[in-house]
C-alpha cells in the first residue's frame, strides 16, 4: 500500500468518515475508494458533467461542447486545440501530465467501463455542481452526464453524438478526476474542471505535488477535512514551508507550496505534532498570525494565514494549537477557515 494511500486513509479514519467501498474487483488496492458520509446516490455528491449546447428553433441540437473545454478558452484564454485522434488515445496523452495518475487512470476505467447511454429523447436533471457563469449566446449549459453510482455513470446519448474525439475524452477525464475529489469531500466541480481543461492546453505546467518534501516532513491533516500537506523547514532553519497534497477539499494536481517565514521563531509546527499542554492560564488568547502567497504554476495567488494561538485545555492548563485558513485566487468564494491542524499523523515507511 502507497504512503500517499495511508495518510488518507488515516485522515478520512481520524474523521470518522462512514466510508463506501466500491466493488472489490473494480479497484485495486492502492486506491482511495471513500467518500463522505453524507453522500446521496443521485444527489449533488453524485457529480454531473456538463455540455455547452446551442439548438436551433426545433429544439435540433446544432453543436455540443464540454464546459470544462469551453470555459478554458473562453474564461482561463487556455490553448485549446481539438483533435480527430481517438478518444483513448487523447485521454493517455492527457493523463501522463498528472503525477500518481493510477488514480486517475483507475476511475477512467470504471467510468469507461460503466457509462450508460439514455435512449434518444431522455434528459438528465440538471445537477448543481458546476457554478458556471459563461456562455455563448443563444446556447446554454445542458446535463451531459451524472456520475449516479461506481456502477453508473448516465451519459445523454443525443449531446454525446455531437461531441468531439477530444470533448469525449475530456468528459470521461471530468467524470474520473471529479469522482476522486469527491473521495476527499469536494461539493462542486470547479476545481476539478480546471484541471481537465488544463490537461488540453500542453502549455499548461504541471509540477510533481511531492517534489523536494524531505523524509522526515512532518505531515499534517485538517481535524475538519479535506487538508492533507507535508510541514518542513528549509536548510537554514528560518522558513517553514507548507507543500499540500490536498487542499479545499480537492486533492492538488500540481505542486503547491507555501513559505512561512518564521520571525523571531513564533511557529513550531511540531507544537501541532506533540499538543505540549503546559500549567497556567496567562497566554490564553494570545495569538500569533502570519500570511502569505501560495506559490504555483498551475494556480496561483492563493492566499493562506496560519494562526498560533493559545487556548484552555481544562481548568488551570494551557496549549498553543495551529490553524490554517486559506482564500482561492482561482475561484471566487473558495475559501477555508480556521482548520485546526493535526501535524501527528504517523507513516510507516
Amino acid at each position: 500500500m502507497s504512503i500517499f494511500l495511508k495518510v488518507i486513509l488515516m485522515f478520512l479514519l481520524s474523521l470518522s468518515i462512514a466510508g463506501c467501498s466500491l466493488k472489490k474487483e473494480a479497484l485495486p488496492s492502492a486506491i482511495p475508494v471513500f467518500s463522505g458520509g453524507s453522500q446521496n446516490v443521485g444527489g449533488v455528491d453524485g457529480g454531473g458533467g456538463k455540455s455547452i449546447v446551442c439548438r436551433d428553433s426545433s429544439n435540433n441540437i446544432l453543436s455540443a461542447e464540454l464546459l470544462d473545454l469551453f470555459e478554458g478558452r473562453t474564461m482561463y484564454g487556455l490553448n485549446i486545440i481539438k483533435s480527430n485522434d481517438a478518444m483513448d488515445v487523447q485521454i493517455n496523452k492527457a493523463i501522463k501530465f498528472i503525477f500518481k495518475n493510477g488514480y486517475v487512470s483507475t476511475y477512467v476505467h470504471i467510468v469507461k467501463k460503466n457509462m450508460t447511454f439514455l435512449p434518444a429523447g431522455t434528459e438528465l436533471k440538471d445537477v448543481d455542481d458546476s457554478f458556471d457563469v459563461v456562455f455563448p449566446s443563444g446556447c446554454k449549459a445542458e446535463q451531459l452526464a451524472h456520475y449516479y453510482s461506481d456502477d453508473k455513470i448516465l451519459v445523454n446519448s443525443d449531446i454525446w453524438q455531437h461531441l468531439t474525439e477530444t470533448d469525449r475524452a475530456a468528459l470521461i477525464l471530468h467524470e474520473a478526476i471529479y469522482r476522486l475529489n469527491r473521495s476527499v469531500g469536494a461539493a462542486d466541480s470547479r476545481q476539478s474542471r480546471h484541471v481537465v481543461m488544463s490537461l488540453f492546453d500542453s502549455s499548461t505546467g504541471f509540477a510533481d505535488p511531492d517534489e523536494n518534501i524531505p523524509a522526515d516532513a512532518l505531515t499534517c491533516i485538517s481535524m475538519q477535512g479535506g487538508l492533507y500537506m507535508s510541514v518542513f523547514k528549509n536548510a537554514a532553519g528560518n522558513i517553514w514551508n507548507l507543500q499540500f497534497k490536498a487542499l479545499g477539499k480537492n486533492f492538488i494536481f500540481s505542486k503547491k507550496i507555501v513559505q512561512l517565514i518564521n520571525f523571531q521563531q513564533k511557529f513550531d509546527f511540531n507544537e501541532a505534532k506533540t499538543f505540549p499542554v503546559f500549567e497556567g492560564t496567562d497566554h490564553i488568547g494570545e495569538e500569533v498570525l502570519s500570511s502569505t502567497t501560495m506559490y504555483s504554476d498551475f494556480e496561483g495567488s492563493d492566499i493562506v494565514m496560519i494562526k498560533r494561538k493559545w487556548e484552555a485545555v481544562g481548568s488551570g492548563y494551557q496549549t498553543p494549537r495551529y490553524y490554517l485558513n486559506w482564500s482561492s485566487g482561482t475561484f471566487s468564494n473558495l475559501t477555508v477557515r480556521n482548520q485546526l491542524l493535526n501535524c501527528a499523523v504517523k507513516i510507516n515507511k
